[in-house]
């Protein structure tokens, strides 16, 4: 799929004054198991032959999201995921962009009934878990865009979200750029222990 352009107007009738700036936001759907390292995030072992492959996956999901990031040109990066280990290269840190941790810290959410195991490879949005934290998000990254004064911003969100968070941030007169890993030709995730569809 194409590059997706989300309007506020495609998504809402209320008009956001002029004198406001809202960031212009590249929004990027992807696959958490490509953010980490699988020996050191899963609970599970991969064949030797599905570990080569994510490996190689991780390896392609790295370039192509600094790719985004060179092309895009972000003042911030924002993402759901926080990394596993603390890991610099995770963080983005070598393409000289800040990277901020957007999501309600793990603690709080599993005691307030705000995360869910996602069991199906489908990994279905939850209204009652996903819907608060993608409010919250939202915040966060207004709030921040608007304190430093930013203009772009990358956001990275699982492929759950993709699409209520690209309508929710478009609804507030966001401009949205979307794009999707899996519409990458390189996608290969036979490497899973369970098929998926897509």
């Amino acid at each position: 799929m194409p590059e997706e352009f989300c309007s506020s107007e495609a998504f809402s009738s209320r008009r956001v004054p002029d004198w406001v700036k809202m960031p212009r936001i590249l929004l990027t759907g992807v696959l958490h198991e490509y953010q980490w390292e699988w020996d050191k995030a899963f609970g599970f072992t991969l064949q030797s032959n599905q570990l080569s492959l994510h490996r190689s996956q991780r390896t392609l999901y790295r370039e192509w999201i600094r790719s985004r990031v060179r092309d895009f040109g972000p003042d911030l990066i924002f993402d759901e995921m926080n990394s596993v280990c603390g890991d610099r290269d995770e963080r983005l840190e070598g393409t000289g962009v800040l990277w901020v941790y957007m999501h309600i810290p793990e603690l709080v959410r599993k005691r307030f009934g705000l995360s869910i195991e996602r069991n199906s490879p489908s990994r279905e949005w939850v209204k009652e878990v996903d819907e608060p934290r993608e409010i919250y998000w939202k915040v966060v990254i207004e709030g921040i865009s608007s304190a430093c004064k930013v203009q772009n911003v990358l956001v990275t969100c699982g492929l759950a979200h993709l699409g209520s968070f690209g309508r929710r941030l478009a609804s507030s007169g966001h401009q949205v750029s979307v794009k999707n890993v899996r519409d990458e030709f390189w996608n290969d995730e036979s490497w899973r222990p369970i098929p998926i569809g897509r």
